[in-house]
């Protein structure tokens, strides 16, 4: 399963992240006590930009096991620099776990944050609720829209002469613009509307 889980993360990360081999940044840290684990770092693709960190471990359903997966996580935030160290993920597979145990850990965000397959789970549905949420249908996400599409798609409801600018609008809040430039561009798409 976590080959399937790394597979579903490097997919996700495809046009929205540079994926980055981690083993020499975190070679000091011993595994030694989880039966199988990966670590994944994720940096956006704008310059500049801090990495996020993505532990994918499989353990078994006992408290030392849990325990010592937390504890490899901690040793894996000292490492690193700020703001990165709170941008750490843990994804775990716990041997038959139970939804009650996976809310339990994933309430706990010591360390960092905590996702835990449940059970019947798949990789990409465990990975939608993180922040490699799917924003289209690829990549096995086929029911889940873009939520901000969905909204920009409800203002025409309200407001019907913004439906010629959805996709520029889209591009605009979406790129790198500083937030005063595209609060500008917004307000003269408004002014050339009302003319």
């Amino acid at each position: 399963m976590l080959d399937a889980i790394a597979a579903a993360i490097e997919t996700r990360a495809q046009g929205r992240f540079s994926i980055e081999s981690p083993e020499e940044l975190f070679s000091e840290v011993s595994s030694n006590e989880l039966n199988d684990c990966r670590i994944v770092r994720l940096r956006r693709n704008v310059p500049g930009a801090g990495a996020r960190t993505m532990i994918v471990a499989r353990v078994e359903n006992h408290p030392k096991a849990i325990q010592a997966a937390m504890r490899f996580a901690a040793n894996i935030r000292e490492l690193l620099p700020e703001p990165e160290a709170s941008d750490v993920y843990m994804i775990l597979v716990i041997d038959q776990g139970t939804d009650d145990m996976a809310a339990r850990i994933e309430t706990d965000d010591r360390f960092c944050r905590k996702i835990v397959l449940r059970p019947g789970e798949d990789a990409y549905a465990l990975l939608d609720r993180t922040f490699l949420a799917g924003t289209s249908s690829a990549g096995g996400t086929a029911g889940i829209a873009d939520p901000f599409r969905v909204a920009l798609s409800d203002l025409v409801e309200t407001h019907p002469w913004v439906a010629g600018h959805l996709d520029a609008w889209r591009q605009l809040i979406l790129s790198q613009e500083a937030n005063s430039d595209i609060a500008q561009s917004l307000l003269a798409t408004a002014r050339e509307v009302r003319q």
